[in-house]
């Protein structure tokens, strides 16, 4: 890129800085976000083609370090102390190696994830706190549950065939394992601490980034149903119910109108006072949906878990039950047809992740062709731009 041109592009993006400078963090996070893509394509303009090469690989370093240290209690001690040196921070975690903790603090001081003014002791920061929230709990889950799977991702691949590659029980996650023929969920299953974090990432989605309400106006299912005893809603796969409860709160009308559905282990493990206004129901999603005739059955962050070839017999399944007057709703993030720099942190990442486990992210062109294949056809994409980014609700009816 031209000299001159680069420099009034670094100037209009430091007047934007400036003029977020002013609002702080109550600056509208799409707004945030679109200004962090914009800093990093220049960023990557500043690099030779060369050093673009390793201008991630700090993080990589970054990553390993602070999953290594929330695993070990060093992140909650430090954030409780707010400040201490490493064999402090050791001997409150129970860890003897002090050194190993102030080498891979020594990583996270040069990121500026904790503070050291002398390179002894170390204060804790809101950048490291952050990691002991909800967000630090979908950063642990990617880390731990499927943070080695990508290093090997490329080995795996080219041994394997590809149509193997596609198998939601033969991935690299279920290799690293050493569980071939598993899926992620059978292997979470038996794993109690995996499956803590997993718990804990699923549930810190239910936020602004994938809301349950305010992207389909589900008051509307109530004017087109046959009759008082026709189910409004049925939740897919819904686990404890935490959508369910957010639409009956909305919407009182709803309650004991709508079927929460998932298998055994997982509705028996709910607390009765959490499943009031809520029909529970035992069901696999592998079998033909036993709710007939519903006003709509909904699918939230379940169809990106799995291969084309499931997600089929899910949405076949589905159709067995449905009418014409039902409608299938289907809640999961939307791949841009053309992904750019705005996309990478949301999306893009988010299926190479989905890759490690046999699942997968979709374009609106993949949804209409799964769903054709189906017997089904797309109503209408719900959400807007700024509104929950990338998130939508894929509305679909039986063809004809």
């Amino acid at each position: 890129m031209d000299a001159t041109k680069l420099v009034q592009r670094v100037e209009e993006a430091l007047a934007q800085v400036r003029r977020l400078g002013t609002q702080g963090h109550l600056a509208p996070p799409e707004e945030r976000r679109r200004l962090r893509a914009q800093l990093q394509v220049l960023q990557r303009e500043l690099c030779e083609p060369d050093e673009a090469i390793f201008q991630n690989q700090d993080y990589l370093a970054r990553a390993a370090a602070v999953c290594t240290l929330l695993r070990l209690g060093v992140v909650e001690q430090l954030v409780r102390l707010r400040e201490a040196s490493a064999e402090q921070l050791a001997d409150a975690a129970g860890y003897a190696n002090p050194a190993l903790i102030g080498r891979l603090l020594r990583v996270l001081a040069a990121a500026d994830v904790v503070m050291s003014a002398d390179g002894v002791s170390y204060q804790s920061t809101p950048f490291l706190e952050a990691y002991l929230s909800p967000a630090g709990a979908k950063f642990l889950l990617r880390s731990y549950v499927l943070g080695a799977s990508p290093f090997q991702y490329a080995s795996y691949v080219v041994e394997r065939d590809p149509d193997e590659v596609n198998d939601a029980a033969h991935t690299i996650f279920s290799h690293i394992y050493g569980q071939e023929g598993q899926s992620l969920f059978h292997i979470l299953a038996k794993d109690r601490e995996m499956l803590r974090v997993f718990d804990r990432a699923m549930n810190a989605k239910e936020g602004d980034q994938q809301p349950v309400l305010g992207l389909f106006p589900f008051e509307t299912l109530v004017e087109g149903a046959a009759g008082d005893d026709v189910p409004l809603l049925v939740d897919i796969a819904g686990g404890d119910g935490n959508t369910l409860r957010s639409i009956v709160q909305a919407h009182p009308g709803f309650a004991g109108r709508v079927v929460l559905q998932d298998l055994p282990q997982v509705l028996d493990a709910v607390p009765e006072e959490k499943l009031e206004g809520i029909r529970p129901m035992h069901y696999d999603f592998n079998d033909p949906q036993p709710v007939k005739g519903a006003r709509a059955y909904h699918l939230r962050r379940v169809l990106h878990d799995h291969p084309d070839d499931l997600c089929l017999k899910i949405l076949r399944n589905t159709v067995s039950a449905m009418n014409t007057d039902s409608k299938l709703l289907i809640a999961d993030l939307i791949m841009p047809e053309v992904p750019s720099a705005l996309d990478l942190e949301l999306v893009v990442y988010t299926d190479f992740l989905m890759m490690q486990i046999g699942g997968k992210e979709r374009t609106v062109s993949e949804f209409k062709t799964l769903l054709a294949h189906a017997g089904l056809e797309m109503v209408k994409l719900w959400g807007t731009e700024g509104q929950a980014p990338h998130h939508r609700i894929v509305e679909a009816k039986l063809i004809g």
